[in-house]
């Protein structure tokens, strides 16, 4: 602990006013240690104060405009009462005993630190103090700087009332050697003054004897009295290493000349002193120099205080190279620097010898766009005299840019010249973390909205994938800033991708139908079945990419790649693909979140496309299904009454010696019911009600057979164009209803080729995996035979695909067309089975495509038999049928044969009929009739009843629908209706006879 400081304060401004320092005019060496101070606190006001009775005076100030104030209004009073340590005061408006002080409310003053200036006699005489307008505190090592910097103050009043009283030994001195000669006439006047100097004064001898001496030089030599050390050699006192200086000033003294010395001695007591001495000869009267005449003053504190200051000196250059920026000063007129730290070698890699030598050094290395703006404020701030902040680029010797963040503050020199001195910060990182924030903070915006925009909008949510996929990657492209972005998906065998949709940005061009094989590049493949998102920033080299790299990113410019897997239903269905051209470029982690929400929107327009094109062909399917079963119902009403007329037209013609009008007319109806019968079949064959044949065939032989009848049929100004599967495509199915289909497509494509045109006729196998079954309604996972149409005519709308197979639905005039060709070639195909799908533009043509399931074994199917006819013996024949026209002809036409007929108008009255006659031998059942009982059921229970009973089955439907489980063979055990006589007795007769 210091000891504490006398308490009287007449004593303490006695001491003062000692030093003379009050009211003086400024020094620099004061201005100097208050500048640096500011500079060590980092504070923009620094003050050496002074307290005398009754005011506070600075002898020095920076940031200060007073020059005096009252005392008790003063920080630091207080600061020399509180002790002899640092007073801090970290915010005045908070301590009561300054918050109401002018110094607080006028100069706002907000924070202080103050040391106090202790004399030797330990007296507080001011204040070395650091004051700003802002509340703050001060580091410990700053506290320690400016405890050592009042140090300093001190020495330097020490030091100044020491130069006084040194002028006034000179003085003394200049005033000794004018008495000297007086000296020689009054011995007691020279004693007088020889015992009451208060510095050293010594006779020596040329030996280096001590002669005499005052009794203040031995006081500083510790010694008790003359007697003690006269006749010692003073030699022994001065340090070794200032001796032999000592010796020849002396020598030097003795040849006659004068001369001064600094030098260190060690008192007899041990202690050591630093003496300043001026030694001059001491002559005889004739003139002989008999001895050295020294005046020596003890300069002990003032050397203490230049190696204080000379340390200081030195802790202001290391704290200075320790501070992580560039310590600078610079003319104020040139904006030339005068001195700059060694950081700034580090931080721009320039030379020292460049920044202090080089003209204009600051405004040339400048970044290009900082360079007007930064010049121009700083010399505008200059002007006005203001300190002021400054945040520019500058240009490294290595290339780099670097951000500096610039504190300046205007100096004055003693002699008036303006001086900038600042702090030049590197502000690089947090510079280029504002930048990476700003900018990923923009990316993130862009990428909400471009979000936000495709979720709402309404092309994806509609059916037409296309259209969604390209503002996807329109989207992605442009919010990315990427010049190719692509939608690519697997194909069905999973072999390759496929390209459905690439925007090019700088084009503005989309394109599709590019493909990558698996086999071709299985380390990419590899990648994005293991990888959500894959990010590659060099492409060229990624060991994932790198395969792509000659056939694919070199010749298109591709430097790096940002893929994200595209997912449907939990299986991974393609990629989304970002492709950047260029440079190098590395994928930002808010991008690559990005990609994957875009892919997510690819995997939803996806599914919601496949999803909204089930339910169309779900809802087309139960449309054609309900105008299948009206159909179905009107062919099988109107074949029931062709059957009672055809039936009557036969009767009719059996009647001899008809006139041949009659027979004529008979024959015309005959004709009409033929064509009836057709039109009823065509209905059948939409509704799938119409009897098939089938047998296996092969689909080129179809086509073969009917290209030379289609020619002709479709004109010369139709090109036909047959391209065959090189292998047979078998299937299952009914020859003639295939036939029907091709026939039909043919003409339709004629018909949407008025001028002519191309006709394309194409067969092909076809494998239908789970995953393409599912989007396809009614339809199983399997091999298939395909036969494609294809015409160059005008294309279907849009809006006439959705209705294209509904019956009798015709965009062409009144009377050309039925509007049953496309709606017979649905009930075909979908009776085998099948599928049939169309794709069409508008002016470009259509593609009818049809797939019918392959087969691959041999079905046995016999020949039709010929017609026999033949009569009947009396055997009995239950005849079940609702319709009476037909039942009662009927009953006519087997009874003219030799047949014993009974008649049923439902199931139940025929097992009423079986129980009054029994002894039936065959049973001639509608398989549709009123009365909850089909004939097949009605056979079922009379086959019970007699196993050996026989059954032929009739119907205006077909037999698969009639009877999906039952055996049907037409002409043998089944009738479709309208059936002529000769049949029915036919079928009956074979029936009974076993064939």
């Amino acid at each position: 602990m210091p000891d504490p400081l006398p308490t009287p304060e007449h004593e303490r401004l006695a001491n003062l006013q000692a030093y003379g320092i009050l009211d003086t005019a400024p020094e620099q060496v004061f201005d100097d240690l208050a500048e640096l101070a500011a500079q060590i606190c980092s504070t923009p006001i620094a003050m050496i104060s002074l307290v005398d009775a009754d005011r506070q005076w600075f002898k020095a100030r920076v940031g200060m405009p007073l020059l005096e104030t009252a005392r008790n209004a003063s920080f630091c009073t207080h600061a020399i009462a509180a002790g002899p340590d640092l007073m801090i005061v970290t915010d005045a408006h908070a301590d009561p005993r300054f918050a109401d002080g002018p110094l607080v409310t006028g100069e706002s003053l907000r924070f202080y630190a103050g040391a106090p200036l202790i004399s030797p006699e330990g007296h507080a005489l001011g204040t070395l103090c650091v004051a700003d307008v802002l509340p703050r505190e001060i580091t410990s090592s700053q506290q320690r700087a400016l405890r050592a910097l009042a140090r300093q103050v001190m020495t330097q009043l020490a030091l100044r009332r020491r130069g006084q009283e040194l002028h006034q030994a000179n003085e003394l001195i200049r005033e000794h050697e004018r008495l000297d000669r007086a000296l020689r006439a009054s011995e007691h006047r020279w004693r007088t003054i020889f015992a009451t100097e208060p510095e050293c004064v010594k006779l020596v001898g040329r030996e280096g004897e001590l002669l005499d001496m005052n009794p203040a030089g031995l006081a500083m030599i510790e010694a008790e009295s003359l007697e003690q050390v006269a006749g010692c050699c003073v030699y022994d006192l001065v340090d070794p290493q200032h001796r032999s200086s000592f010796r020849t000033l002396h020598e030097r003294v003795f040849l006659g000349e004068s001369g001064m010395l600094t030098f260190e001695i060690t008192g007899l007591k041990g202690t050591r002193r630093w003496m300043e001495t001026r030694s001059v000869p001491m002559r005889d009267d004739a003139g002989r120099v008999t001895g050295s005449l020294s005046v020596t003053r003890d300069i002990t504190g003032r050397k203490h205080s230049e190696d204080a200051l000379r340390s200081a000196d030195q802790d202001r250059a290391k704290l200075i190279d320790a501070i992580d920026g560039i310590v600078w000063e610079a003319n104020a007129e040139t904006l030339e620097f005068l001195f700059v730290s060694h950081q700034a070698e580090r931080l721009l890699g320039y030379p020292i010898a460049q920044w202090l030598t080089e003209p204009s050094f600051w405004s040339s290395h400048l970044h290009p766009d900082d360079r007007v703006w930064a010049v121009d404020s700083c010399v505008a701030s200059t002007q006005a005299r203001l300190g002021h902040v400054l945040e520019y680029r500058m240009i490294a010797a290595n290339g780099d840019v670097v951000w500096l963040h610039d504190i300046v503050r205007i100096v004055e020199a003693g002699d008036g010249e303006l001086k900038l001195q600042g702090l030049m910060v590197d502000v690089t990182e947090r510079r280029t973390a504002e930048d990476a924030l700003r900018a990923s903070s923009e990316r993130n915006a862009r990428q909400r909205t471009a979000i936000i925009e495709l979720t709402r909008s309404p092309v994806l949510q509609a059916v037409d994938l296309e259209a969604a996929l390209r503002i996807i990657t329109e989207t992605a492209a442009r919010t990315l800033g990427v010049e190719r972005v692509s939608i690519w998906r697997f194909n069905q065998s999973r072999s390759a991708i496929v390209c459905r949709d690439l925007f090019e940005l700088t084009a503005e061009r989309h394109s599709s139908g590019t493909a990558l094989a698996r086999e071709t590049y299985p380390a990419y493949f590899s990648a994005i079945s293991t990888s959500e998102v894959m990010s590659v920033d060099d492409a060229l080299t990624d060991p994932r990419t790198c395969e792509l790299a000659a056939g694919y990113l070199r010749p298109l410019g591709i430097a790096s790649m940002l893929d994200a897997v595209i997912q449907v239903d939990g299986e991974i269905d393609g990629v989304l693909c970002h492709q950047h051209v260029g440079h190098v470029r590395a994928w930002t982690p808010d991008e690559l979140t990005f990609v994957v929400s875009i892919a997510n929107l690819v995997s939803l327009a996806i599914a919601q496309s496949e999803r909204r094109q089930m339910e169309q062909r779900f809802r087309q399917s139960q449309k054609m299904e309900a105008f299948g079963q009206l159909a179905g119902g009107v062919a099988h009403d109107f074949n029931n009454i062709l059957a009672g007329v055809v039936l009557a037209a036969n009767e009719a013609a059996e009647v001899e010696g008809l006139p041949d009008t009659v027979k004529d007319a008979l024959n015309e109806i005959e004709v009409a019911t033929t064509r009836g019968a057709s039109l009823t079949r065509q209905l059948l064959a939409f509704s799938r009600r119409q009897v098939m044949q089938r047998k296996q065939m092969d689909l080129n032989t179809v086509v073969t057979s009917l290209t030379q009848m289609l020619r002709r049929i479709l004109g010369a100004d139709v090109d036909v164009e047959v391209n065959l599967h090189p292998s047979p495509l078998l299937t299952l199915a009914d020859a003639g209803m295939v036939d029907q289909v091709l026939m039909n497509l043919a003409v339709n494509a004629r018909d949407a080729m008025p001028n002519g045109g191309r006709l394309l006729i194409e067969t092909a196998e076809r494998t239908i995996d789970s995953d393409e079954a599912r989007s396809m309604a009614d339809t199983a996972p399997g091999r298939y035979v395909s036969l494609r149409v294809t015409d160059s005519g005008c294309g279907i709308s849009p809006e006439h695909m959705q209705r294209l197979f509904e019956p009798f639905f015709t965009t062409k005039e009144p009377g050309k067309g039925t509007g049953l060709g496309l709606a017979t070639v649905f009930g075909i195909v979908k009776q085998h089975r099948g599928v049939v799908n169309v794709f069409s533009h508008p002016g470009r043509g259509a593609t009818f495509s049809v797939l019918f399931p392959a087969s691959g074994r041999a079905v046995s199917a016999s020949e039709p038999p010929a017609t026999i006819t033949r009569r009947g013996g009396g055997e009995t024949i239950l005849v079940a049928e609702d319709e009476p026209a037909v039942r009662k002809l009927t009953r006519i036409v087997l009874q003219r044969r030799g047949y014993r007929v009974l008649e049923a108008a439902s199931g139940d009255e025929a097992l009423r009929i079986w129980e009054q006659h029994g002894n039936v031998d065959m049973l001639l059942t509608d398989l549709v009739m009123p009365g909850g009982m089909t004939g097949r059921e009605l056979a079922l229970r009379l086959q019970q009843r007699d196993a050996n009973l026989k059954v032929i089955f009739t119907s205006g439907y077909s037999a698969e629908l009639a009877g999906r489980d039952l055996a049907l063979q037409e002409g043998e055990n089944f009738l479709q209706k309208p059936c002529p006589a000769s049949r029915i007795v036919d079928a009956v007769w074979r029936c009974l006879n076993d064939g």
